[in-house]
């Protein structure tokens, strides 16, 4: 191979075929940074054109006909201000354009951030009966006729962990709960086993549905090419713009301006 001679280093001339790999693993773009998708749970669905309300309902289909929820079967949870802000998030991207300025008060009314990531869950227990105890002994309370007393409500003890969309990142599970320095298992609620509607140790409300339907959206979104088309438009920004989202310094601001501009050319999934 021919070598050339630069500033006294000796260096070998590339092919076409190296060149355009090396220039692939170091690009150079018209910002002068490679910027990168990061997206939420609920932004990366809106890439193909999917509601947070799809997935949920079609999870919580998927999960009943696939036998109930039971232990074994990994389910994302939903939580009342996850659901929330993809009703808010559904409603914004279907009012802009590539001729809308995104706002503060846009942003602002998508309410306070939240976690990016999925939150998954697996049962590892099965239906437990919560029972009245002594707070002194901390032995069940037996009622006259001899039986244990129930409070009446019913949860499952589950896993958790953390599922990054945009890096794949996973967590691993965790299986405890710390309040005030007291561990004890992380603990989900029935509200209404039929609908998939439970609550938390806190009285938060929260829908889980089959992880499998997440991850068949997940699949048909990176197949349409929205993803690869976001990071374009992002890397060919003025960086002057790229200035501005950084100083804005809210993840949303920067994924919605960048959305109302490739939203046309979005393939919706089916």
């Amino acid at each position: 191979m021919a070598q050339l001679i630069a500033g006294g280093v000796e260096v070998a001339i590339m092919t076409e075929q190296e060149a355009e790999l090396a220039l692939a693993n170091n690009s150079i773009t018209v910002n002068g940074f490679t910027q990168e998708l990061l997206a939420d749970s609920v932004q990366f669905l809106a890439l193909g054109g999917v509601s947070l309300s799809r997935v949920v309902g079609t999870g919580l289909a998927a999960a009943q006909a696939d036998g109930g929820f039971r232990s074994g079967v990994t389910y994302d949870a939903f939580n009342t201000d996850l659901m929330a802000y993809g009703k808010k998030l559904a409603q914004l991207c279907s009012s802009v354009n590539r001729d809308t300025v995104i706002t503060d008060s846009m942003i602002k009314a998508l309410g306070k951030s939240l976690p990016t990531g999925r939150v998954q869950m697996e049962f590892m227990s099965d239906l437990i009966d919560e029972v009245v105890i002594d707070m002194n002994t901390g032995e069940p309370i037996v009622g006259a006729d001899g039986n244990v007393m129930l409070t009446g409500r019913q949860y499952f003890q589950v896993i958790k962990r953390d599922h990054q969309v945009t890096t794949d990142r996973v967590s691993d599970f965790r299986d405890r709960s710390k309040v005030k320095g007291i561990t004890s298992h992380i603990e989900l609620f029935v509200e209404d086993l039929s609908k998939g509607i439970f609550k938390d140790k806190d009285g938060n409300q929260v829908r889980l549905g089959h992880a499998a339907v997440y991850d068949w959206f997940k699949l048909q979104i990176e197949q349409t090419g929205s993803v690869q088309l976001f990071e374009s438009v992002l890397n060919t920004a003025p960086a002057l713009l790229i200035r501005a989202l950084h100083q804005k310094g809210d993840a949303r601001f920067t994924f919605m301006t960048v959305f109302s501009t490739i939203k046309d050319r979005i393939n919706p999934v089916a």
